[in-house]
Parts: structure tokens; sequence; C-alpha cells
């Protein structure tokens, strides 16, 4: 379950990864293997959340921390803040999303952990923009960008670019904010990566575009996210839909 949990993740099999990782929980259960027990959960965590069961979520990711206390494990703790984090933020609850990245930078520090450093950097970011502080949010995912790249680490650095977009094309800077998402989906490759991630850029991708007012780009960005959106059967697919049908009921009135 463990070697599948990333493949299934990122290519949208939710279902089948609360499955797996059911199975494997159980097992480290019977072992008595309180480390296997945490993983399972926290990759539990992630399928609930994926799947919108954000109470079964928060549960199975508090049970994550609870055993990276008894193992000594900050690292591990840090994990499950930042699957938290995108509970609260599928909740809209920006501010809760927020402390929990702040928690799990000060854990991976703790840890000596760069990458999960950098990971924390970016969801610290991101969430003060959320929050409409954008210059700030810039500040934390310009350090976690340059972390991402010391490390050579492309899907940290494609997620921290989609922040930076983000809070460019919040400050009026439609001409960064397009750069950004442009290398942020360069950064994905290909097919191999997490497609909701690539999803996500390319949304941002076509608002930066209509803000900038070229409403053909960025049907073109929507477009594309949708096909993967409806592939991945996700319930975003519906608001991009909508921006779809409003910016094509605009160009008709154009006309």
């Amino acid at each position: 379950p463990w070697a599948l949990a990333t493949f299934l993740d990122w290519q949208g099999y939710w279902h089948e990864l609360a499955t797996t990782q059911q199975s494997a929980l159980a097992a480290a259960q019977r072992l008595g293997d309180r480390a296997g027990q945490a993983l399972a959960h926290r990759f539990l965590g992630r399928a609930h959340i994926r799947l919108g069961a954000y109470g079964d979520a928060a549960t199975h990711l508090a049970e994550t921390i609870d055993l990276g206390r008894q193992l000594g494990d900050s690292a591990l703790q840090a994990k499950a803040h930042l699957g938290l984090t995108h509970a609260f933020e599928r909740q809209h609850r920006s501010r809760d999303a927020l402390g929990h990245a702040e928690h799990a930078l000060r854990l991976y520090r703790v840890a000596g952990d760069r990458l999960g450093e950098a990971g924390a950097l970016n969801a610290v970011g991101w969430y003060h923009a959320q929050l409409g502080d954008y210059q700030k949010g810039l500040g934390y995912c310009e350090q976690a960008l340059a972390l991402f790249r010391e490390l050579g680490n492309p899907p940290g650095e494609s997620a921290t670019l989609d922040s930076l977009g983000y809070a460019h094309h919040h400050l009026g800077q439609h001409a960064e904010a397009i750069a950004c998402y442009q290398q942020a989906i360069d950064a994905h490759g290909d097919d191999a990566g997490d497609r909701r991630d690539l999803a996500s850029a390319l949304i941002h991708f076509g608002d930066a575009h209509q803000a900038a007012t070229n409403p053909d780009a960025a049907r073109r960005a929507w477009q594309q996210a949708l096909a993967i959106l409806d592939d991945l059967h996700h319930p975003d697919a519906d608001q991009v839909r909508s921006r779809l049908a409003r910016s094509t009921q605009s160009a008709r009135q154009v006309l």
C-alpha cells in the first residue's frame, strides 16, 4: 500500500487509496507497528480529504500526530499538520489552515527536514495570500521556491510557482502571474505527476489570462483543466464549467 499511495493519489484513484491504506492499517495494528500505523493513518487522511470526508480525515490525521509524538518523530507530525491544512482549506477555513501550516513549519525545522520546510513555507505563504496578505505570501513563497530549486524538487517548485502566481494575480501584476503559472505548468512535465495540482495551475492560469483581457487563452487553459478534472471525477469540474460558460456568453455578446 505504501508503494501504491502516491500513484493512486496523483492519478485520482482515491477510493482505491482508502481501501489499500485501510488494509495497511489493519496489518500494522496486528503487528503492533506504530510507524506503519502512522503512515497508513496519514494516507487515509489524504484519501478522505480528496473524497470530501473531512471529519474522517481529521480523525486519521489526529491519530498520525499522536503516534508521531509517541515515536518522537517531528517530521511525521508536521506532515499530518500539513494534511490538516488541506482539510481546512476545502472547508473555507483559511485561518485554521494557516495555524497548522505554521505549526508544520516549526516542526520541520526541529526535525532538520529541509524539503518539508520548503513545503511548509509554501503553505504558510499560500494561506497568507488566501487571507488577503499577498505581500507576506510572496515573501514566504519566494523562500520556498529558492529552497525547492536548491533541493532539485520539480513538484514542490511547481506548487510554489502556482502560489506565487496567485499572489501576483491578486496584486494586479498579471504579467508576473501568467509567467509563474506557465512555469508551474511546465514543471509538471508529463502526466505522471499530481494531475489535480496541474488542473489547479491551469485554472489559475486561465484566471490570470482573463484578468489580463486574454479571453481566448483563458478558455484554452480552462478547457485543459476541465478535461483533467472530468477524468478524475473531481467536483471542482463544475466551477470550471461555470467559468467557460460565462466566458463563452461574454464572447457572444461582443459579437
